[in-house]
């Protein structure tokens, strides 16, 4: 039998995989797994790498690089921030913004398959369980801190 974090693990790369190939199919195909957290992490007037860095748990480095790709690709952009001439924001182009449009539809589209599939008490019922098992191990991992 598999351990819990196996099957939230496959389960995981099952509907990411699910995703980007949806995301290709929407004209997206060039955003990685990687870069597509990055979205999560920048606020409606941007934000600054060291920011985004921290909420999704990378180091600087790392963000700095998904930036710069991003950036290239026409997704977001670097501008001053207004609070702090030293530093820039990022945030989100028109093309960063239908791209996240994109990704919110084929989301949805795909919890949808999933309530299909398992019936709309046991979806439900699934999905209060993954909240109750992150918000513990939120609270393991800010303990041990």
């Amino acid at each position: 039998m598999r351990s819990l974090g196996g099957l939230l693990t496959v389960a995981q790369r099952a509907v990411s995989a699910e995703f980007h190939r949806r995301m290709a199919v929407a004209g997206y195909g060039d955003i990685k797994p990687s870069a597509t957290n990055l979205f999560e992490h920048v606020g409606t007037s941007g934000s600054t790498v060291a920011i985004m860095a921290q909420r999704a748990g990378v180091s600087p480095q790392a963000m700095v690089q998904i930036v710069d790709i991003l950036e290239r690709r026409g997704y977001v952009e670097r501008v001053p921030d207004p609070a702090d001439r030293r530093a820039k924001l990022v945030r989100k182009t028109p093309k960063g913004k239908a791209m996240g449009t994109a990704a919110a539809v084929i989301l949805a589209d795909i919890e949808a398959d999933f309530e299909h599939a398992l019936g709309s008490n046991h979806f439900q019922a699934l999905r209060t369980m993954l909240e109750l098992v992150t918000a513990r191990m939120a609270a393991r991992s800010i303990a041990a801190e």
